[in-house]
């Protein structure tokens, strides 16, 4: 992000912030087919995933759960059947595999296509308060001597 924002201020043009999740949900979009169901779940920690489930369109993509974090073991419940995207699985073993599929992340190429498709709104020149969106409250934690 402070190489984004650094290189937008000296050139004086805006930021569009891309959701990851969103990109990555519309790089599929343009290879699986119409009306598929698929996941990503990308690890937090040992024990957490952010995880976002979606359906393919026409031409795009839809969410069916928003990003969130879940345990994994409430993962598990939450991707039966369906095909997931990311490494949340590596350390995972399921009954019923559903997969494990690359890519985990976005490409360069479809971030600018889903900010030219979908972020024009979203252009920012306040780089200042320009912040990513955590999901996770950060716990700070004293250390125990």
């Amino acid at each position: 992000m402070a190489a984004a924002k650094g290189i937008a201020c000296g050139a004086s043009i805006p930021i569009i912030p891309v959701p990851t999740f969103e990109a990555l949900a519309y790089q599929l979009s343009q290879i699986l087919p119409k009306d598929t169901h698929f996941a990503i779940a990308n690890k937090v920690n040992k024990d957490e995933a952010y995880y976002a489930k979606f359906t393919i369109t026409s031409d795009s993509y839809i969410f069916v759960d928003k990003l969130n974090i879940l345990k994994l073991e409430d993962l598990k419940k939450s991707i039966k059947g369906i095909i997931v995207f990311g490494n949340a699985l590596q350390n995972v073993k399921f009954e019923n595999e559903t997969g494990n599929y690359f890519p985990i992340s976005p490409d360069p190429l479809y971030i600018a296509k889903w900010a030219e498709k979908f972020g024009q709104e979203r252009k920012n020149s306040d780089y200042d308060y320009l912040e990513p969106n955590y999901l996770k409250n950060f716990i700070v934690k004293k250390r125990k001597a």
